[in-house]
């Protein structure tokens, strides 16, 4: 009996230490600071989940993952630019620094130079090296691109840098463009308004002649030209022909001396060397028993994106001091073969009081890249500008 015992118990034995040494499933370790243990199974952490020991996510089981996220900064240098100088026939390039100070990646998507007011081919435009695409900067790099500015007149240009990122707190940056005149570049009001003045009265307003540009600029001449309602004075010290270095003035006054209600429209004519505006002449405005309307004059659109509508606001000043402006008819006469539309029209008749405007907006949308021109028509109570006509303009940026 003790015989058959041992047998069973080393046959037994036999099998399970068989088994035992065939099993290629390895033992599993015991639970360590890498393993979780829910109701007996050893589970191990994996990203944000918990997975099984078969491979099977745990139930009702999350795990709580803190990630930082890491974001790129944008840092442009300079803040702005501006160039000095450059002739008809030259050119300059300015650099921008494009920086990130970010701790993350800092992607920019686009970047684009634009001209406010730029003739038919810009004079501000991109340099090289330029973005092509969509550019990436690791944390703390930078990439330097130019601008790039070829006049081709004498006036004094603007414009600005546009650049998109994906930084969250400026995800689109404008740097500003300015130039400086290299040649003689005279700047004064356009018009100078008395407003209501009794007869027998005198008002006096001074104004001062500036030279924006690079170059000296003189002043040959400055006359009056009207009704003997209006006269100039200078100070005894200043006499023409007058040199202006750049940023220097020349002042005088306007004299103003009413015999009656009525209005009273007068010019002053200024002559110099000044290569855009050799004769320079500002409307004198003074009284207005009738109706009087004023516009800032022309509308450029500028350089716009193709199939892109752009809108421009107009105001319509009432200049009168005394008497009402109404305004009968605002229309295309002219609307560039479609290019250019009106809408947020005032209702008309409008009554516009005096010294208050009226406004409505001109729609230009671009179909080709040649440069479109159009008229605006504005029927007034205004005995003297009656119809107003304003040109409109608009061309095609640059690719």
């Amino acid at each position: 009996m003790m015989f058959r015992m041992l047998m069973v118990l080393t046959l037994v034995g036999a099998v399970v230490g068989c088994n035992a040494s065939e099993d290629p499933t390895p033992v599993q370790p015991a639970a360590d600071a890498g393993t979780d243990t829910l109701a007996g199974v050893d589970a191990v952490h994996v990203g944000a989940d918990v997975v099984d020991a078969g491979g099977e996510l745990g139930q009702d089981v999350a795990l709580e993952a803190d990630v930082a996220v890491l974001a790129g900064r944008l840092e442009v240098h300079p803040g702005s630019l501006s160039f000095e100088g450059v002739r008809i026939g030259q050119h300059k390039e300015k650099t921008l620094t494009l920086r990130n100070t970010g701790d993350g990646p800092l992607r920019i998507d686009a970047a684009s130079v634009t001209q406010l007011y730029a003739p038919a081919t810009a004079e501000l435009g991109p340099g090289s090296p330029w973005l092509s695409g969509v550019v990436v900067l690791e944390p703390h790099t930078f990439r330097d691109i130019t601008v790039r500015y070829e006049p081709s007149d004498h006036r004094t240009d603007q414009g600005f840098v546009s650049i998109q990122s994906n930084d969250s707190e400026r995800q689109q940056l404008s740097i500003r463009i300015e130039t400086i005149n290299a040649y003689p570049d005279m700047q004064v009001p356009n018009w100078v308004q008395f407003g209501s003045v009794a007869p027998g009265s005198i008002e006096r307003e001074s104004l001062l002649i500036y030279n924006r540009g690079q170059e000296p600029l003189t002043i040959s001449a400055i006359a009056y030209a009207g009704a003997g309602k209006f006269s100039l004075e200078f100070a005894p010290t200043r006499t023409l022909p007058a040199l202006l270095e750049r940023n220097g003035f020349f002042p005088f006054e306007i004299v103003y001396a009413p015999d009656s209600t009525a209005p009273d429209r007068g010019a002053v004519t200024i002559t110099s060397n000044d290569p855009d505006d050799a004769e320079f002449e500002i409307l004198l405005l003074g009284n207005g028993a009738t109706p009087c309307i004023l516009s800032a004059g022309d509308v450029d659109f500028g350089d716009v994106a193709l199939e892109t509508a752009t809108v421009k606001a107009v105001a319509l000043l009432n200049c009168s001091e005394s008497q009402r402006l109404t305004i009968s008819g605002i229309e295309l006469t002219d609307d560039g073969a479609g290019t250019f539309a009106l809408q947020a029209l005032p209702t008309l008749p409008r009554n516009v009081e005096t010294r208050q405007t009226a406004l409505f907006e001109v729609v230009a949308t671009l179909a080709s890249e040649q440069e479109v021109v159009g008229t605006v028509r504005v029927t007034s109570n205004d005995p003297d500008s009656s119809p107003l006509d304003m040109r409109l303009r608009v061309r095609a940026a640059q690719r």
